[in-house]
């Protein structure tokens, strides 16, 4: 199964000046190359402002390593900043797989990703 790469122009009277966004969602721990240097490439070819993730870069499961998840997402602030809300699979870890959760938030948190789940931030680019 190979990654899609799809772009989308949206205009707004609110935006200012041009942004490139990446958007990421629904990987299940999935690897496309070598520590997932395919996916990274392509990100990084895009050259974004910001990185987002809208959840489900994990298989919430008790039995499932986050350890994927977690390198790729890392390696995501390499390129710019990432902003991180969770998924179904992830919501369902918190639910039942509490400490193995908590300790991917904490991990999350301390590589720098920005966790939007039930709040918001203001982004300042530029």
């Amino acid at each position: 199964m190979e990654f899609i790469v799809t772009r989308y122009e949206i205009s707004s009277d609110r935006i200012r000046e041009p942004i490139t966004c990446a958007l990421i969602t629904d990987l299940h721990n999935k690897v496309y190359g070598s520590d997932n240097s395919r996916l990274i490439d392509s990100i990084r070819s895009e050259s974004p402002d910001l990185i987002l993730c809208a959840g489900d870069l994990i298989v919430g499961t008790n039995h499932n390593s986050h350890r994927t998840a977690l390198d790729f997402v890392t390696r995501l602030t390499e390129i710019a900043p990432v902003y991180y809300s969770n998924g179904n699979h992830e919501t369902e870890c918190r639910r039942y797989a509490k400490p193995k959760y908590a300790a991917y938030v904490t991990k999350l948190k301390h590589a720098g990703i920005h966790l939007l789940n039930n709040k918001c931030e203001d982004i300042v680019l530029g």
